[in-house]
């Protein structure tokens, strides 16, 4: 079956962006239902901005967590930013699935 975009199922954390001090955008999320050896898997792909200064003010870990409809974990990955680097990154992260996708949480954790 062909890639799908699924970009819909991405779930935010604004209170926890906003405690981060950044906010995701360009968000893309695409399905691949065969992906890596048969097993489902899914790229996510976006950027990472700093508010309101020019600079990341403190390590952030941004996880994502993949769920079926019963909210029962299916993969996950994370990517980070480091404190004092320039205020932007994208990225490009890949989660292998267990089971069927219903819910792409992206959760910013500070460190």
């Amino acid at each position: 079956m062909a890639k799908r975009d699924v970009t819909d199922l991405i779930e935010r954390q604004p209170a926890l962006e906003e405690r981060a001090g950044i906010r995701f955008e360009g968000l893309l999320a695409i399905l691949d239902e065969e992906g890596y050896a048969g097993e489902p898997r899914i790229e996510m792909l976006g950027e990472i901005v700093a508010h309101p200064g020019e600079k990341f003010a403190s390590n952030v870990n941004v996880q994502f967590v993949c769920l079926n409809e019963k909210r029962q974990v299916l993969g996950t990955q994370y990517t980070s930013v480091s404190e004092g680097a320039y205020g932007y990154e994208a990225f490009q992260e890949s989660v292998d699935l267990k089971g069927e996708l219903a819910i792409i949480k992206i959760v910013p954790l500070c460190r």
